[in-house]
């Protein structure tokens, strides 16, 4: 499978495509701090998408991820939110 971004403004196209860590693809500069973390966005990002929106989603995908608590995950997200910005 393969994933890209399109991104649509003013008229231009951009596609992008993000770097995608494997058992057998690894990142041309072998970070491997860079590439655990982009790991663990791309699980979060798919159990929240798995799990929908709503009422107890982070909950949901807590438990999906194998947490013991909510509060453990936020502490995830919160690094992945950091990483984002």
């Amino acid at each position: 499978m393969v994933q890209i971004t399109i991104n649509i403004s003013g008229g231009e196209v951009e596609v992008s495509q993000p770097e995608q860590v494997g058992l057998n693809n690894f990142r041309s500069d072998m970070n491997i701090k860079a590439a655990i973390c982009a790991l663990e966005d791309a699980y979060i990002e798919e159990a929240m998408t798995r799990v929908g929106e709503g009422h107890g989603q982070k909950s949901k995908a807590a438990k999906m991820l194998g947490f013991e608590s909510y509060q453990a995950f936020a502490y995830w997200l919160r690094r992945k939110d950091k990483r984002s910005t």
